[in-house]
């Protein structure tokens, strides 16, 4: 019999240099735009001039410094017996063994791999489990393992295929 609250069998952290990677091109994005935006084009050079924009460049690395430690110390992804527990958006959790098909899913937020099951009078649900912040090693140890568990999961699109076989490349991840 299993204690509720066992210890995970395993647990998948995500990978730093993506996770700093992956928040750099919005932190580059914002600083231009307040270059921009604090007073328009023709005025860059006043702008850079002003302790404001400096403030501002630092209010920007600070919050993306505070995200990066937030994804790094607390995302990942556990199995516990037959469940997968998603640390990215609050401890969202799935049933492998219900687990029907997986294909990639995008959406506003993060890319995604879309696992689907039945529910009772024939709806179909999804637990989404993001990618993004996972070399291609920990995804493809994550996906052989739930098809360890559930081999009858069919895999619906190439993303899904490179990942279980070792082929996957995260463009973050170079």
């Amino acid at each position: 019999m299993n204690k509720p609250n066992a210890l995970p069998d395993k647990v998948f952290r995500v990978d730093k240099k993506i996770v700093i990677k992956s928040l750099l091109p919005f932190q580059v994005f914002m600083i231009l735009a307040l270059l921009i935006f604090l007073n328009g084009i023709s005025q860059i050079q006043k702008t850079i001039a002003s302790s404001e924009f400096w403030w501002w460049v630092v209010g920007i690395i600070g919050i993306g410094l505070i995200l990066d430690l937030w994804a790094i110390l607390y995302e990942r992804i556990e199995l516990k017996d037959n469940k997968i527990i998603s640390y990215v958006d609050w401890g969202e959790s799935g049933e492998i063994l219900d687990f029907i098909s997986v294909k990639e899913r995008k959406t506003i937020y993060f890319n995604s791999l879309g696992f689907e099951y039945n529910l009772p009078k024939g709806k179909i649900m999804r637990f989404l489990l993001p990618y993004k912040h996972y070399n291609p090693k920990t995804m493809q140890a994550i996906m052989q393992e739930i098809l360890r568990l559930n081999p009858q999961i069919k895999l619906e699109d190439d993303l899904v295929k490179q990942m279980v076989n070792g082929t996957y490349k995260n463009r973050l991840f170079s």
